[in-house]
């Protein structure tokens, strides 16, 4: 049993579709609906403008109205609704179907046995164009996605093509959103956002609906009507919908309508409505019917919306839907550089509108009645330097040193007692340990000029005046020579000081163990240790360990195929690259053998087959004598004709009294047969009953032997086959005579019956149990970046120095062994 998305979103219970359209305004009015039934299945498609001029010109907007019964209805969605019988007595109840089509039968199963496995099929919603739908690239699917703002900025954005219920752009904030649903297989929305028609014809179905929650926005106007769509197009519009309404709107406990919801269809309308009182009418200006009146209006002021500059009221300060008089200076601002609404600006001292040109020192003086523009030292001067001189503001007295009258002594200090100091060494000479100067050794008055090494060695007796380095020489430069062979450490040459190394460096003067001797291959300090066939690639990554034959395979037979080095390629008939043509001859040039027969159509006799009768395609034997029709004057293909008495190649000459016997056999009085009138071999000739009598089988077979046809198909029960007849499942079995509810579909994955309804990498693997949805990187990372770390899929692994697990010796060399 399928199960579809709109039966667990539709209320169940629906009443019985409504009555035809009695309403003669409708697009599908129907005069035979004369016992007054509801027109609440009426749909109204009226023009709304005809373009002619512009991005649009050639093109039409209608918009789509339904028509409910009653002004307190309440049209919650137009939908798909699943149909079929919902009576659980019949033989063919669907428990799913939520709408009885009348198909209920009652006879092919046993007495109260129903069989609850039928499929309820879904209604069909059709709003087509013989073209395509004009959709705004600003526009929206439905009416409340549509920002009617954006309508000056973007003229043709009014007539965007979208659906809804009971809401226009031009009406302001909807009430209720418009809310869709679309098929997995079927996107309806995606489908009319792009122009195309919006078709809902699955097994799955679709929809748009507001939720019934007390809102009034699905309650027809006073017209008794609810906006459902607007459409623009230059082709012919049709429509089909179905959908779903309530009664009573505000008797509920929420202001919602109340009582079960009731369905309503309509089919197979289309423009232009033969009762659209603007059809065919050619307006008089832009934006106007045919009665001069304004199409769109939306603030009733009298100028068309298409014309209107401002759709809406003007403030008092004459801003279109402006906010009134809500600034500092009513419907502005105070004007940059104004202190107020007046004009005035701030003065020097910020007094609004005061004449004060300048207070250069901001002292809240104005400068032209400052006595001091700028500022008093701390000596009394106006902008003077203030207190900068040795006594603050004036200098030292000639002959004093500090500001109290004192005089500096013999070591310059300030009102000082020393009265010498001879050496001018800064200390007085009644204290001085020695008045003079001592030498480079520390001796007072002492004739060492220099000791510049600190050596405590006069630099005139001192054998070095500086140090020695490592190799004892005075002021050298070597600071080391830790292996002691009197080469200094910073010019010692590491390297190979065998002389029978492949890589002996004669320069070389301190060994550092790199030497090496030549591998296999001949490399200094390589790893190869064998190269068996001396090719000069070692056979650890030697792709042939031998020789290549002449088709280059590594030790190969050489040329022993078909084509030397190979087979004939696939799809070749030879190694000259020839194909085989349509009647199997290689290189041949037959493009053509529609019959297959091996003979070429250029030169067939007879493209096809011949008949029985050795007719090219002929009928075969249709005719009553196979190839011919009986001749005429024959009764059958014998060459007889029919006797007195009717019978073809019967030997009665004479029936005189047309009584059907011979006269040869009229003193026969005892004729048997079949004297059942009721049988179907019944001899009116008969006297007495031989019990030849045949009776009709189920089939309607003359002596039949079928005892029953209980679906009426013509098929015997006994020779019914049980399967899928659905030519669209993809287990439809085409021998199969009785649909016993096996059919399946296809999930995504092609898996007849298969439950996976998305594989977004298009693997194979459903995505509920794909372990990667998208792809794995060479680093097996599903949707990662690839090999883009240093050693591919990952860093250099910390401590090593490369990525083959290397570290770096005691030199710095990445995997030396210092």
């Amino acid at each position: 049993m399928r199960f579809f998305l709109l039966s667990l979103f539709l209320l169940m219970g629906l009443n019985h579709a409504l009555a035809q359209c009695s309403d003669v305004s409708a697009c599908n009015y129907d005069p035979s609906n004369t016992g007054g039934g509801s027109s609440s299945a009426c749909v109204t498609i009226e023009t709304h403008v005809v373009h002619d001029s512009g991005e649009l010109n050639g093109m039409t907007t209608y918009r789509v109205y339904v028509n409910l019964p009653e002004s307190d209805n309440f049209l919650s969605a137009i939908s798909t609704i699943l149909m079929g019988c919902t009576d659980n007595s019949a033989c063919n109840y669907a428990p799913a179907a939520t709408y009885d089509d009348g198909s209920c039968e009652f006879t092919s199963c046993p007495p109260g046995s129903p069989q609850a496995d039928e499929d309820a099929t879904p209604s069909t919603i059709r709003i087509t164009s013989t073209t395509s739908f004009y959709q705004s690239e600003v526009g929206s699917s439905t009416a409340d996605g549509v920002m009617s703002s954006l309508f000056g900025f973007f003229p043709t954005l009014v007539y965007d093509s979208w659906v809804t219920i009971g809401h226009a752009p031009e009406d302001g904030t909807p009430g209720a959103t418009v809310s869709t649903i679309a098929s997995p297989s079927q996107n309806w929305v995606a489908n009319f956002e792009a122009g195309d028609d919006l078709i809902m014809d699955d097994l799955i179905g679709g929809l748009w609906y507001i939720f019934n929650d007390g809102n009034d926005q699905g309650v027809p106007d006073e017209n008794g009507k609810v906006l459902i769509a607007q459409l623009t197009t230059d082709g012919t519009v049709g429509v089909e919908i179905s959908g779903q309404y309530f009664p009573d709107f505000g008797t509920g406990a929420n202001g919602e309508a109340d009582g079960t919801s009731s369905s309503l269809f309509v089919s197979d309308i289309s423009t232009p409505c033969p009762n659209d009182p603007n059809a065919g009418c050619e307006y008089a200006e832009s934006g106007l019917d045919c009665n001069g009146d304004c199409l769109n209006d939306s603030d009733s002021d009298g100028v068309c919306d298409e014309n209107d500059p401002c759709i809406g009221d003007y403030d008092v300060c004459n801003i279109c839907n402006g906010p009134g008089e809500i600034y500092e200076c009513g419907c502005a601002d105070i004007p940059a550089g104004d202190c107020d609404c007046n004009g005035n600006q701030l003065d020097a001292l910020q007094v609004c509108g005061g004449d004060c040109a300048a207070d250069a020192d901001g002292d809240g003086i104005c400068d032209n009645v400052d006595p001091c523009v700028g500022a008093l030292d701390a000596c009394g001067i106006c902008n003077g330097p203030g207190a900068i001189y040795d006594c603050g503001c004036s200098d030292y007295p000639d002959g004093d040193c500090d500001c109290n009258g004192n005089q500096a002594d013999a070591l310059g200090t300030c009102g000082g007692t020393c009265e010498a100091d001879a050496d001018s060494d800064g200390l007085c000479d009644d204290t001085d340990p020695c008045i003079g100067s001592y030498d480079a050794l520390g001796v007072c008055n002492g004739s060492c000029a220099a000791d510049d090494d600190n050596d405590d060695i006069c630099d005139d007796t001192d054998p070095c005046v500086g140090q020695y380095d490592a190799l004892g020489i005075c002021n050298g430069d070597c600071p080391s020579d830790l292996d002691g062979d009197n080469v200094c450490d910073n010019a010692e040459i590491p390297g190979c000081t065998d002389e029978d190394a492949c890589n002996y460096n004669e320069e070389a003067t301190d060994e550092d163990g790199s030497c090496a001797e030549l591998d296999a291959i001949g490399n200094c300090g390589g790893t190869c240790t064998t190269d068996s066939d001396e090719d000069g690639v070692c056979d650890d990554v030697d792709p042939c360990i031998g020789s290549y034959d002449e088709c280059g395979i590594c030790n190969g037979p050489g040329s022993i195929y078909d084509c030397g080095c190979s087979d004939i390629p696939a799809g070749d008939c030879d190694c000259e690259g020839n194909v085989a043509d349509v009647v199997g001859q290689c290189g041949g040039t037959c493009t053509e053998d529609a019959d297959s027969d091996g003979i070429c159509d250029d030169i067939d006799a007879c493209v096809g087959t011949l008949d029985a009768c050795g007719i090219c395609n002929g009928p075969g034997l249709i005719y009553q004598c196979g190839c011919t029709n009986i001749p005429e004057g024959d009764c059958d293909c014998n060459g007889n004709q029919t006797d007195a008495i009717g019978v073809c190649g019967g030997d009665c000459t004479e029936d005189l009294n047309n009584n059907g016997i011979c006269d040869d056999h009229e003193d026969l009085l005892d004729n048997e047969g079949c004297t059942d009138s009721s049988a179907c071999n019944y001899s009116n000739c008969a006297t007495t009953d031989d019990g030849s009598c045949l009776y009709d089988d189920a089939l309607g077979v003359c002596g039949g032997d079928c005892s029953a046809d209980t679906d009426g198909d013509g098929i015997c029960d006994d020779a019914e086959v049980e399967g899928c007849t659905n030519s669209f499942a993809c287990n439809y079995d085409p021998a199969a005579t009785d649909d016993n509810g096996s059919c399946l579909t296809a999930d995504v994955l092609g898996d007849c019956g298969g439950a996976c309804t998305a594989d977004a990498d298009g693997d194979g693997i459903c995505d509920d149990a794909d372990d990667c949805v998208g792809s794995l990187d060479a680093c097996g990372v599903c949707n990662g970046p690839g090999e883009v770390y240093d050693c591919g899929c990952s860093d250099i692994p910390a401590g090593d120095c490369d990525c083959a697990g290397n570290q770096t010796d005691a030199l710095g060399v990445c995997g030396g062994d210092c």
